[in-house]
């Protein structure tokens, strides 16, 4: 009874997600907005990137700095112009998609 009412509840909840995506080397596509030939981006090892991004997510939790500051100026996504916003839904499925992406950095490399 309690997980149907949990599962309920999150299928009920808005749920908002943003992100800041670093491409390397090793991207599918290695071009952005912001290096359209991919030349920064073909020379941005893996460990480079996972390195970005441990030291953006510490700015973001130690509170010296805004996820959508840093994604609108360092992000490879065109959600950058939206400060990393990729909207919001209803899904239960979207918060676990955002806990795992969030995470993902502090185990990666």
């Amino acid at each position: 009874m309690v997980q149907e009412e949990t599962a309920e509840k999150m299928s009920a909840e808005k749920v908002r997600a943003s992100h800041l995506l670093v491409k390397h080397e090793g991207s599918r596509r290695p071009a952005s907005w912001k290096d359209p030939e991919g030349k920064v981006i073909r020379r941005t090892s893996r460990n480079d990137a996972v390195a970005k991004l441990k030291a953006f997510r510490a700015d973001v939790l130690s509170g010296r700095a805004q996820l959508a500051d840093l994604a609108a100026v360092h992000s490879d996504c065109n959600s950058a112009k939206r400060g990393g916003d990729l909207g919001s839904s209803r899904s239960g499925y979207a918060l676990f998609f955002v806990v795992v992406l969030f995470f993902f950095v502090s185990f990666a490399g």
